[in-house]
């Protein structure tokens, strides 16, 4: 999945289709800090609906 959002002319074609596109993850850092983006945000979600966070 990755190699094919890399080449541009299929992300074109997607982005044509009106489709939201994300660009690939290349890296471990650049997972390490989306995993933690969303971590946070799924935090912030918990607790403004009110339940405990289970860590």
């Amino acid at each position: 999945m990755n190699e094919a959002l890399a080449k541009p002319e299929i992300r074109a074609k997607l982005e044509l289709e009106g489709r939201n596109v994300a660009q690939p993850i290349t890296d471990q850092a650049q997972a390490d800090r989306m995993f933690e983006q969303q971590l946070d945000r799924m935090v912030r979600l918990v607790k403004t609906v009110g339940r405990p966070a289970n860590a």
